[in-house]
């Protein structure tokens, strides 16, 4: 699980320098690839936690309810991905030219910035959530079933991962620019620039400390 969140995360990674250099019309198909896939983060962070403190599985009707967003993220893609491949091209050059073209011409069923919305309020109430659960892990002594470093791991990822989406929520909802949705988070260098920041503070922390991931009692 842990894995699928840092994949989800590389292709987001990957994703923007194609639209940065304009290399989006090059790959017409990856524009709106990422788009179900970024509403799994939250749900996983929340399960990867509970799984770890009390070892439950999701399980049922409240795993669909989980990935209710994640299946409307699928049929939102799928509306768009009926175009023709010289369709597809046309609109990706679109975006590739200016990124404001991808709130008029590269929606699907949905306007493409419901997406820019739901994203940060969804990540906002799964972290809470998520915190909650380290906290309420540590009152009644779980963390004594794990080690410290996967303890001190498990607590520092979702403050990370509560700091990423608290900031989207912030310069999304609480304080967008005025030309919101067309530059939304995009333009905010400097909250841009800090997110990078916390996305390599998460990988260093799994660099530097390996055992976390290969230690011989407690793998992650």
């Amino acid at each position: 699980m842990l894995a699928a969140i840092f994949f989800i995360l590389s292709w987001y990674a990957f994703f923007q320098p194609q639209r940065v250099y304009g290399l989006l019309a090059s790959y017409p198909f990856i524009l709106r690839m990422g788009v179900p896939f970024y509403y799994l983060i939250p749900p996983f962070v929340f399960w990867y936690t509970r799984i770890k403190f009390w070892n439950k599985q999701p399980k049922g009707r409240y795993l669909i309810a989980h990935l209710l967003l994640f299946f409307i993220g699928i049929l939102d893609i799928s509306w768009y991905y009926i175009r023709d491949y010289h369709r597809l091209h046309d609109i990706a050059l679109g975006v590739a030219q200016n990124f404001g073209n991808l709130f008029t011409t590269a929606e699907g069923f949905l306007p493409a910035a419901t997406h820019y919305i739901i994203r940060p309020v969804q990540g906002c109430i799964y972290c809470i959530c998520s915190c909650y659960l380290c906290y309420s892990a540590y009152r009644l002594g779980k963390f004594k079933t794990l080690s410290l470093p996967v303890c001190a791991w498990i607590v520092f990822f979702n403050l990370i991962m509560a700091a990423i989406y608290f900031m989207l929520f912030h310069i999304t909802i609480i304080d967008p620019p005025e030309d919101f949705p067309v530059a939304g988070y995009y333009q905010g260098r400097g909250a841009a620039s800090f997110m990078v920041f916390l996305f390599c503070l998460l990988g260093a922390a799994l660099f530097f400390y390996p055992s976390i991931i290969y230690g011989r009692k407690n793998n992650i």
